[in-house]
């Protein structure tokens, strides 16, 4: 998972991450702290598994 904020460029930078193992019983929670407020284009990346297959979910924040 990645916290990305988007650059004037129109190219998004990672600025926060977390990996691991995360299942029904076992949720992931992370806080990222380096989000400022304000007018910038930011979105959550999660790259998942599930059956062999590469899953990719993109959340953005409006």
């Amino acid at each position: 998972m990645q916290l990305q904020r988007k650059q004037s460029t129109g190219i998004y930078e990672t600025i926060g991450t977390r990996e691991g193992y995360v299942s029904v019983t076992s949720p992931s929670y992370r806080t990222f702290t380096n989000v400022k407020s304000g007018s910038d284009d930011m979105r959550i990346y999660l790259l998942y598994y599930e059956d062999d297959i590469d899953n990719i979910v993109e959340f953005y924040r409006p």
